[in-house]
């Protein structure tokens, strides 16, 4: 698969091969009006807002999550990636550093979750 470099593109990339290239479907998936969809991946290209990207991720459970917002490893957290077995590979550290930013995003994640209770709160 191409890099594909920003998180609109990987979006629309989402929407071509999982949902056949249609937006609406796509949006109405996330419980998101087509126009929102529309500005992130063809219009003005809009920032995503956390609620919109929470949706994305717990409505799309097979997407990667490290692909999604960093564009790292492939879109669907069960796709299986070729990697050539050579020399010097340390396959546990590989294991180790992946898990380590897992686990950073889901600290990051509820670092933003508990800012948005903060900000309802106060609100």
């Amino acid at each position: 698969m191409k890099n594909i470099l920003t998180i609109n593109e990987r979006i629309l990339y989402i929407i071509d091969n999982q949902y056949g290239g249609n937006k609406k479907k796509f949006a109405d998936s996330i419980n998101y009006a087509a126009q929102v969809v529309f500005n992130i991946v063809a219009g003005r290209k809009s920032s995503l807002s956390f609620d919109v990207l929470n949706a994305i991720i717990s409505t799309n459970d097979n997407i990667n999550t490290d692909w999604l917002l960093a564009g790292k490893g492939s879109m669907l957290k069960n796709e299986v990636v070729e990697v050539e077995r050579g020399d010097g590979v340390d396959y546990k550290e590989l294991y180790f550093d992946a898990k380590y930013t897992i686990d950073v995003q889901k600290k990051y994640i509820h670092g933003l979750e508990m800012e948005m209770a903060n900000k309802r709160n106060a609100g």
